[in-house]
């Protein structure tokens, strides 16, 4: 029989999670997974990790930014680095990364901003990446 501070806690955990959203569609969390057609999405702008391994910024139909092709039966993950990477084979290999490892493991976020920029947030809210794709000329990395 648990004694009543683990029940207590448990149910303070259990009311938490309801409160965070599972997954917003313009953003992954370290440890999440872009699989190939899946998007992240903000308005006109979408981030797809293609099935050919290309990750591509689109405002519509018209590509802003993207990796390339580079390998086959690839995932994009957020990693607890701070590290974005695409992985082939299903994550046996990295073929492209963003080089924004972190000495600290924690919570980071990519976020597909509504000024067409992706960024990758610390858990300090200050930007650690981006894909300098913003519409204003101001970008997030500028503060960094």
């Amino acid at each position: 029989m648990s004694s009543p501070a683990t029940t207590f806690l448990l149910l303070l955990l259990s009311m938490a999670a309801l409160a965070i959203p599972a997954s917003a569609n313009d953003r992954l969390k370290s440890g999440q997974t872009l699989y190939p057609g899946e998007s992240l999405q903000y308005g006109v702008f979408s981030l797809t990790m293609q099935t050919d391994c290309n990750l591509v910024l689109r405002a519509t139909s018209s590509e802003i930014w993207y990796t390339g092709r580079v390998a086959a039966n690839c995932i994009l993950q957020l990693q607890f680095d701070g590290n974005l990477v695409i992985s082939s084979d299903f994550g046996a290999r990295v073929v492209w990364s963003s080089n924004s490892i972190q000495q600290n493991k924690g919570v980071y976020e990519l976020v597909l901003q509504s000024d067409r920029n992706v960024v990758i947030y610390g858990e300090d809210g200050k930007a650690i990446w981006a894909s300098n794709t913003s519409m204003g000329g101001h970008s997030a990395m500028a503060a960094v």
